[in-house]
């Protein structure tokens, strides 16, 4: 008798239509930037992560340590001034991660950085 144990070990596509929105501060909410992208069609997919880097063109740090279960991320640890680009991978039930998404950028401007001066 021969037992196979079939084993996974193909990654999912990469994450689509990521899209990154800067939301300045309201009330209690700091500011920060929203990040959504498409739903994965992978049967098998488990959750996400979020990458985010300072230098275009260079490799991302993670920023989920858990998978998200949905397609959002809310980075709240941006800072004024500075400019992001993120991408996104999605990750299977057996644990194959994709390659990143195309990656978006987006700044956190400084506040009133576009108000002229009143005299």
């Amino acid at each position: 008798a021969v037992v196979l144990t079939l084993k996974d070990t193909f990654a999912p596509a990469a994450p689509k239509n990521l899209v990154a929105v800067y939301v300045p501060a309201a009330g209690e909410t700091a500011a920060h930037i929203e990040l959504s992208w498409s739903i994965s069609p992978e049967a098998d997919a488990a959750g996400y992560h979020v990458y985010r880097s300072e230098q275009e063109g260079k490799d991302g740090t993670r920023l989920t340590r858990e998978l998200l279960p949905t397609p959002t991320f809310r980075d709240m640890s941006v800072a004024t001034g500075r400019g992001y680009t993120y991408t996104v991978t999605v990750v299977d039930r057996a644990g194959n991660e994709s390659p990143q998404s195309a990656a978006v950028a987006a700044t956190a401007p400084n506040p009133g950085a576009n108000e002229r001066e009143k005299i």
